[in-house]
This record gives structure tokens, sequence and C-alpha cells, in this order.
């Protein structure tokens, strides 16, 4: 059995259950997602965050506790790994009959093999709020490209400061400038996990723009808003990774930056597809 250990926001949640489900059907085997952390509230987190995969069409299920866990850990009984970076030889030499997975692995490497089957199940459980349906409709008939502004914890959270790139308003003016320059007539569509503060920050960018506002409960439809935009540009943003990862245009140009940590705290190198342009 496979056991994902769910921790921080929807995006990491998507990670880490992207791999247990690849690993499983490779080692067919059941898999489980231990949800304890954000019952215990055990993570160590900086900022509190809700089990969101649940609407989704998931293969959902759930363990409540890791008491259970903790005391099969330490006999020896099961085994736990934790990786950041892509190590493919590291999951190959699995060999427990039950393997918990607590880490964060964000490479679309660990799950390549079922993209298929990711696609299908990371689709909305429910359709799209009212609001999300009318912006759904000015994304499919348009030239439309997403943009993420990643706010939030990552501005006002000083330990978070010191992990995280500051994106600038010359990574976002050099990123639309790539895609304005192969497509006319676009329409830029802005996520941001504070729109205020994304209203001031594209107040001066001469372009057609349109703010996406949900209830702030219904953030987990932006994920799939982003998917149906025809470009992506995100930030150093898991949540707006999965956005431009869904997006079935072939055609799709997707801007990532260069540069997701701050003096290699981890490394990216394996989090943008090699097909992204990076900036």
């Amino acid at each position: 059995m496979i056991i994902s250990v769910l921790k921080g926001g929807l995006g990491n949640q998507m990670f880490q259950y992207a791999a247990a489900r690849c690993l499983s059907v490779k080692k067919s085997c059941p898999f489980k997602l231990c949800i304890s952390n954000f019952i215990d509230h055990e993570t160590s987190n900086i900022t509190k965050r809700d089990y969101s995969l649940n609407n989704f069409n998931i293969k959902e299920t759930l363990i409540e506790s890791n008491l259970s866990l903790k005391i099969l850990k330490k006999l020896g009984l099961i085994k736990s790994i934790s990786d950041n970076n892509f190590n493919k030889k590291y999951l190959e030499e699995i060999r427990y009959r039950t393997t918990i997975l607590d880490g964060y692995w964000q490479s679309e490497k660990y799950f390549e093999e079922i993209t298929n089957t990711i696609f299908d199940e990371f689709s909305l459980k429910t359709g799209f709020c009212r609001e999300a349906n009318y912006f759904n409709e000015l994304i499919l008939k348009s030239n439309s490209v997403s943009i993420h502004l990643r706010c939030g914890d990552y501005k006002k959270n000083s330990l978070l400061k010191t992990i995280y790139y500051d994106l600038t308003e010359s990574y976002y003016n050099e990123a639309i400038s790539i895609i304005s320059r192969n497509f006319p007539d676009i329409n830029f569509f802005i996520f941001s996990d504070d729109l205020p503060y994304a209203r001031k920050f594209f107040e001066s960018f001469e372009m057609p723009k349109t703010f996406i506002e949900l209830k702030e409960d219904l953030y987990w439809q932006e994920i799939i808003l982003m998917s149906h935009c025809k470009h992506n540009i995100i930030s150093n943003s898991t949540f707006s990774w999965w956005g431009a990862w869904l997006n079935k245009n072939k055609n799709k140009i997707v801007v990532a930056p260069q540069n997701w940590f701050i003096n290699d705290v981890g490394s990216s190198k394996e989090i943008v597809p090699e097909t992204w342009r990076k900036i």
C-alpha cells in the first residue's frame, strides 16, 4: 500500500496525490491519502491550509489520523520517504509492503506515465459557480492568457520572503511581451490571492485585462479556469503550475520563472517542464 501524507496548499496536495497515484499503478497496489495535517494541526506549514482535493474527481480513500503510521514506522514495518527533486531510482527501490510518501514531489516526471489519468481525475466534481462560468465564457471565446500573481503569504510572511524569489514587474513585462509577439488580440486574465494588491501591481500595464474574482472558498475553480486559457504566465507557485499543466492546448506557450527559490533553498530545475519558457 502507498500512503501519501498531504500537506500545504491545493497545488502541493495535487503533486502529492499524483505521485502516489502513479506509484500505486506501477506497483499494482492500493493507495490512501493521510489528511491528519489538516485535522490534528500537526503540520509545520506557516499558512493554514485545508484539504481541498475532494473538489476533484479523484480516487479518494482517507486516513484521518497518523498515529498508527507513527507506531508502524517505529516498529520498522513501513518505510517513510521524502523528496522534492526528481529521483526515479529512489522510488523504484521501494520494497516495503506499505510505504509512506511524505514529501512534495514537485515534478511531472513522478506521474508522466499516467498523464491522461491525472487529467481526468483533476477535473471538477461539480460545475463552475455562476461567477466562474461567466469568466470561463470570456476565456473560451478570446485569445486568452492567464497571469498568476502570488501575493498573500509570499509578501507578508518574513520567513517565506527568504525562501521564494520575488517576481517583479520586469518578469511580468517580459512574459507578456513574449506571448504578445506571437499572438494578436491577446486578452489577459489575472488571478491572485490578493486582488487589491494585484490591481495596484498591474495598474500601469497597458493591456486588456480582466481580474478573476470568485468567492474565497471557491478558489480551487481558478485552477480549472487557468487551464482553459490558451496560454499561461505562472508565478513560482504550484497553484498556477497546475493551471498551466492542465491546459490541453497543444500550441500553448507557458512562461515560468527561472528562479523559483532564493539562494538555492530548493532546486527549481525539475519543477518547470522542459517545454515551458523560463525567464
